[in-house]
């Protein structure tokens, strides 16, 4: 009888200790909880050039190549160096002999896209475009192709590139 009573106590020391240890952990855990609170950034939608009017990113099924300027800091890049940092956007030449091209998209006559500066059509003629801008206003330029550029008719048969000022 004594061997099984001395493990008795034995065992109901190490519940007792077990049930101590459980109960700090759980006090540290609920209390730790308590008084915090959990703030979630909740970015705002994107909103999208389409060409015809302004969406959100998420609505938009087709995809597009986008470059947006730093709206602090103006960089003085020129419009080429800046469409030489969009995907599909092919640029070739400097100053006034640059070539821009959309990849893949010609036609026999002209290989240049069509210029739109905030809803007007500015034309094909990138010189002409570069003339009409200043590069540090510029807030996004967003390409469209195939079927995007399709609302421009023929004119954007070679792809549209949008540019949004301030």
């Amino acid at each position: 009888m004594g061997l099984y009573s001395s493990t008795m106590k034995r065992l109901r020391s190490i519940l007792y200790l077990f049930l101590f240890y459980f109960t700090i952990v759980l006090f540290t855990d609920c209390s730790g909880s308590k008084g915090t609170i959990k703030v979630r950034e909740e970015k705002k939608p994107e909103v999208v050039d389409t060409g015809y009017g302004l969406a959100l990113e998420k609505d938009i099924s087709q995809s597009s190549s986008t470059a947006q300027q730093n709206e602090k800091t103006p960089s003085n890049k020129s419009l080429a160096d800046m469409l030489r940092g969009v995907a599909g956007v092919v640029v070739t030449g400097q100053g006034e002999f640059v070539k821009v091209r959309i990849g893949g998209i010609s036609s026999f006559i002209n290989s240049d896209p069509l210029y739109v500066l905030n809803g007007t059509v500015l034309g094909s003629d990138y010189a002409q475009v570069t003339n009409s801008i200043n590069t540090n206003d510029i807030t996004s330029i967003r390409v469209l192709k195939n079927a995007e550029a399709g609302i421009y008719g023929t004119r954007g048969a070679n792809g549209v590139i949008l540019i949004r000022t301030r």
